[in-house]
């Protein structure tokens, strides 16, 4: 590689960066302006009910007996 490649490289990274930090920087002040516009952000658009169908369901819960990563034990020696 040539040093006038090598600096283009560094210059096309460089430009990608800057424009990675204006992107940020954009959404960074879209979500402050926004901020205290909505009086529900951040909660959940209604309660959870686990028996509601499509909902995940735990493999297991605590006292359940072994894990559900299996009855495995560590070889010593």
């Amino acid at each position: 590689m040539t040093p006038q490649q090598s600096n283009e490289m560094f210059n096309q990274v460089r430009d990608i960066l800057k424009k990675l930090d204006r992107s940020i920087d954009d959404a960074r002040e879209r979500r402050l302006a926004s901020d205290g516009d909505d009086d529900h952000a951040g909660q959940p658009a209604e309660p959870f009910d686990p028996s509601r169908p499509g909902r995940a369901r735990p493999m297991s819960r605590p006292g359940d007996g072994p894990t559900s990563f299996g009855t495995a034990q560590p070889q010593i020696g």
